[in-house]
């Protein structure tokens, strides 16, 4: 095996780590995602925060 093809299967076997530590990183970032869509975050807090300040206006509890 000459210099050339030795640092061609170097290369080539670097080239097959770096897309198997992608793909570990993929799965693990996958993994930890919610399990419900962040948009869902917005809507409660909307309405936690619209409920707030109908109670600080109004000084009424709206769940009586």
């Amino acid at each position: 095996m000459d210099r050339q093809e030795k640092h061609h299967q170097q290369k080539a076997k670097q080239h097959e780590e770096k897309k198997k530590e992608q793909r570990e990183y993929d799965d693990k970032i996958e993994k930890s995602t919610l399990p419900f869509h962040p948009a869902w975050i917005v809507a409660v807090g909307v309405l936690l925060t619209g409920a707030a300040i109908l109670t600080w206006t109004f000084q009424v509890w709206p769940f009586h």
